[in-house]
Order: structure tokens, then C-alpha cells, then sequence
């Protein structure tokens, strides 16, 4: 897009560090790559075309790179904490100076001659400049500075206050479903072999059904860790390991039957008796969470003869 390999490596460094600087808030979206490339194209096209420089530019190591995401990281780390340091004394000092304002003598008159909206500087200033800085910290609490404190407060409750509904705030406590999703319907599963009596070299139809009536879709095994297992070879069955929801209170999804038939196909090469083993699962078991996701592993015995 910036056709200079120069500037596209400086939107590159930018995006990076723009992204590792506010890391809290964009690790925390569904799809963190899709935000640093939204940035990275905003940055380019704000950039623009650009004819290729000099070929004796120097260009950074990854190395380099990497320091220089991290520096300008920083630096915009800093700038943010600066402002909001910033806007919350502007928050405050314009509650603390309204409620003087208000409380004090001259401000009564302004508000009972219906002049509120009209005090002019000069008169907040006079106001605030009667009281020396220390009143607010060692006098006893007078209506003035009660009326700051609970203004000061209620500013402090807007300000943090967050959505947690479906959040993956840590603030917003631990994950919980709201309203209570009520009981799970386990997942049923059959299979029927055939032929019933199977031969060494016959091929055997395994054919599962499978029903969880509140979870849908039905997920296989071979599309997990746990794939069929015959018993004439050795299986290893996993847990997969998932990441937390979120926190704070989720919705629970509506509940949708699912339904499946899959066949399955094996020979065996020896005569025996074995056990076959069937995983299946509903609603993205276990990623991610669902209160009605069920799992379930079905053994299947089955008898090989020799052949006749």
C-alpha cells in the first residue's frame, strides 16, 4: 500500500507498538489479529502511496525492530496515563468548584435570582480564593466541603463504572451464567456393528447415532483429540484444554437439539475379542463453554473369529 519498504516498516513498528501499549483491551477482543491489521491499513492509507527511497537507507534488524515497538510502546503507555491523570483532575476540580459555587452565599443569590447559568469567572474565582488549601484537609467538614466530597464521589462512580455483561474484564468478577441456564440433558449414544459376528479380513461398519436433546452441533471424535479406536490398536483419549469464557455474568444460548449418524469402517487382522471405543460431544465441547454441552465415550465390544 505505501509501496516504500521504509515507511511500510515504520507503519509496521507503530501498529505493533500502538497495539503492545493498549495490550489489556485489544488481548482481550475476540480476534486481536484483526484489530492490529485494521490498524496497520488505517496507518498505511493515512501514510499513502510513497515512491521507494534511496536504496542506501538504513533498514532495522528484527532485533531493532523489536526495541523500537517496545520505546514508542512506552512512550504511548506514558501519554495515556497523562491524560487520564489529566481529564480525572478536570473532572474533579470542575465538581469541587461547582459545588463551592453553589453552597456559597454568592451562589445562593445567582440560583434564587435565577442567574445560575451566568456566574461569570470572576466570581468562582473570588469564591475559591477565600478558602485557603488547607480548609478542605484539617477544618472540621462544614456543608461546603461535604457537598465537594459526595459531588467528587458520584464523578469517581460514573467514571469507573463498567458493562460486564458477556466481559472479559477481570474487574468484573469470575464467569458466571445469568439467568441460571437450569439442568443438561446428557448426550445418548448407539452403535450398531456389522456384520454382528465379524471375520478376520471382513470390513466392519461401526455406525453410530448420536442425540443430545439441548445441545447442538454433534461434534465427532476424529474432529478432536479422541478419534475411534478399534481395540486391535492402541488409542490415547485427551481432555482438551480450553481457555477461561470471560468473567462477569454471560447469557446463556438458547438450547437446540442435535442430532447425528456417523459410519465408521475397520478390519481386523487377528482373531479376538476387543473393545471399540466411540467419543462424541455436543455445542463445541468443551470450547467453548455451553451449560449443555455433554460429552460421552461409548465401548463397543466386538468378537473376531477366524476366518472361515
Amino acid at each position: 500500500m505505501v509501496i516504500d519498504p521504509a515507511t511500510a516498516e515504520k507503519v509496521a513498528v507503530e501498529t505493533l507498538a500502538r497495539a503492545r501499549a493498549r495490550w489489556d483491551r485489544v488481548g482481550a477482543t475476540d480476534d486481536p489479529t484483526a484489530w492490529v491489521l485494521r490498524m496497520a491499513m488505517a496507518l498505511a492509507d493515512k501514510a499513502g502511496p510513497k515512491p521507494v527511497g534511496p536504496a542506501d537507507v538504513v533498514r532495522h534488524t528484527p532485533k531493532q525492530q523489536l526495541e523500537l515497538v517496545q520505546r514508542r510502546a512506552d512512550r504511548l503507555q506514558r501519554r495515556r496515563r497523562i491524560a487520564v491523570i489529566a481529564l480525572v483532575a478536570a473532572l474533579v476540580g470542575s465538581a469541587v468548584t461547582a459545588a463551592i459555587a453553589l453552597t456559597s452565599p454568592s451562589g445562593s443569590k445567582h440560583v434564587a435570582a435565577g442567574k445560575a447559568t451566568t456566574t461569570t469567572e470572576s466570581t468562582i474565582r473570588e469564591t475559591t480564593t477565600t478558602l485557603p488549601p488547607e480548609t478542605t484537609i484539617t477544618a472540621a467538614p462544614t456543608p461546603t466541603t461535604l457537598a465537594s466530597a459526595t459531588t467528587v464521589k458520584a464523578v469517581a462512580a460514573t467514571t469507573t463504572s463498567l458493562p460486564c455483561r458477556n466481559s472479559k474484564d477481570p474487574r468484573c468478577g469470575s464467569f458466571r451464567w445469568d439467568p441460571n441456564p437450569g439442568s443438561n440433558a446428557p448426550i445418548s449414544i448407539s452403535v450398531t456393528v456389522s456384520p454382528s459376528n465379524p471375520h478376520v479380513g471382513d470390513v466392519v461398519t461401526f455406525t453410530a447415532h448420536v442425540v443430545d436433546p439441548d445441545a447442538s452441533p454433534i461434534i465427532a471424535g476424529e474432529q478432536t483429540c479422541n478419534p475411534p479406536g478399534y481395540g486391535d490398536v492402541g488409542t490415547t483419549r485427551c481432555t482438551p484444554n480450553c481457555a477461561a469464557p470471560g468473567y462477569g455474568p454471560w447469557t446463556p444460548p438458547a438450547r437446540q437439539r442435535g442430532e447425528r449418524t456417523v459410519a465408521y469402517t475397520h478390519t481386523y487382522s487377528d482373531a479376538g475379542s476387543y473393545t471399540a471405543h466411540f467419543w462424541f460431544g455436543s455445542a463445541g465441547t468443551p470450547c467453548p463453554a455451553n451449560p449443555y454441552a455433554s460429552a460421552g465415550d461409548l465401548a463397543v465390544p466386538v468378537t473376531v473369529s477366524p476366518s472361515p
